[in-house]
């Protein structure tokens, strides 16, 4: 393979992370200003990058009420995301992840397709943050 296309396909796949990095950013961006505890690096420091995010809540009694919530939400919208641990970082992806042994979160992986599972997910959490 000639030096053109290896350039080539690693272009592809810069574009193809950033464009992953940009939905998490701007996925954060929309859910910063909600009670809910969002974590990601950025929010540290602008430089720093993960292709997911992590939503907390006060305890998990209210943890549970938020999924329950989000679950409800995106069926009223007739929206599947799928909720799984392995990530291919394409379409948006849910994980519950429990923490300490004691605290759940909710890890969001938005990926590269910036569509209506991602906007109706955000749309959906802050409807959930106005109760």
């Amino acid at each position: 393979m000639s030096i053109f296309n290896w350039n080539k396909i690693d272009n592809q796949h810069t574009c193809y992370i950033n464009k992953v990095l940009d939905n998490v950013t701007f996925f954060v961006s929309c859910l910063k200003n909600s009670h809910l505890e969002v974590i990601h690096p950025s929010l540290l420091n602008p430089k720093y990058k993960s292709p997911f995010l992590f939503v907390k809540t006060e305890s998990n009694d209210y943890f549970y009420k938020f999924m329950e919530y989000i679950d409800s939400y995106l069926e009223n919208n007739h929206i599947h995301i799928p909720t799984r641990n392995s990530f291919g970082f394409r379409n948006i992806s849910m994980e519950i992840v429990q923490m300490n042994k004691t605290d759940n979160v909710l890890k969001i992986a938005p990926g590269k397709i910036d569509g209506i599972k991602q906007h109706t997910l955000i749309e959906g959490i802050m409807e959930f943050n106005k109760k």
